[in-house]
């Protein structure tokens, strides 16, 4: 995924609000077809999977870690109140997520 086809496809540019609910923004490039449903998204390198399933996510559906962003868009706070989604959407890496939470303070 790049940054290209999120900008084009996530949020509406007006509202700001998202063009689709839950995974329903990444779906529609990464699903079981393997292919963008956005025109003008290049869908090379896309892989035919569902995305959307226990078997990806390893969280049960619905719940805190099933939503694509909970794990490629975490999210923390800036400047103490402003809320953000990380947006190099990296592949998460459980091991050094482990890590990283026993070095920060309490």
């Amino acid at each position: 995924m790049t940054k290209a086809c999120v900008a084009a496809t996530a949020t509406d540019p007006h509202s700001n609000e998202l063009k689709a609910p839950g995974n329903g923004v990444c779906l529609q490039c990464h699903n079981t077809a393997g292919k963008t449903a956005v025109a003008r998204v290049d869908g090379k390198g896309l892989q035919a999977k569902n995305y959307d399933s226990i078997e990806h996510t390893r969280h049960t559906m619905g719940q805190s870690g099933s939503q694509c962003v909970d794990c490629h868009m975490p999210g923390k706070f800036y400047m103490g109140n402003d809320f953000r989604h990380d947006h190099s959407f990296s592949i998460p890496n459980p091991e050094r997520a482990k890590n990283s939470a026993r070095r920060t303070p309490a």
